[in-house]
């Protein structure tokens, strides 16, 4: 756990882990505690049945958006001597499937226009981060709730992220 959380390893960095007589179980525990510490490009080889099989973890997957989901990604054909595909690093955090992101926005930095609809920079910019990273944003009308730190500093995340009304906001171009 200490050599985890140490900084002699980046959890933006790429692994490959070789589990020597590992089950699909292992795999599976071990890309689990890798993602609660935040390491999200592990793939995990194990040996069955004198093949070579890669599993790594989805964040996001078609259908399934808010539950993390181990797949084999690839598989070593010992008869053959060769991968099924060929082998690299999927693209996880670049395609959501489609996942539904509750945005929060402040009238302030927005307008309305006659049909009921708000426009803004924030709300632009988050509608095409849905359309690069393939979310859809649902546009959450949040009122000037900021809660302070007790020494009464600068504000925190707002009341309604706190009580998961919404997953992400922005008031003047600050993600929260």
């Amino acid at each position: 756990n200490r050599t985890l959380n140490s900084k002699t390893f980046n959890s933006h960095g790429f692994y490959l882990m070789t589990l020597l007589n590992g089950s699909t179980n292992d795999a599976e525990t071990v890309l689990e505690i890798f993602w609660i510490k935040n390491f999200y490009n592990i793939i995990v080889v194990i040996e069955k049945n004198q093949n070579l099989q890669a599993f790594t973890l989805f964040p996001f997957n078609e259908g399934n958006c808010n539950k993390t989901e181990v797949k084999m990604i690839n598989e070593f054909d010992s008869k053959l001597s060769k991968w099924s595909e060929a082998f690299k690093f999927p693209k996880k955090m670049r395609n959501l499937h489609k996942f539904r992101v509750k945005y929060g926005f402040s009238e302030k930095i927005s307008f309305r226009t006659p049909d009921g609809s708000y426009h803004g920079i924030e709300i632009d910019l988050m509608n095409e981060f849905g359309r690069i990273l393939n979310f859809t944003a649902d546009h959450v009308l949040v009122k000037n709730s900021v809660i302070l730190l007790k020494n009464r500093s600068k504000p925190i995340w707002s009341k309604e992220m706190i009580e998961k009304i919404v997953d992400v906001s922005a008031s003047s171009m600050q993600l929260e």
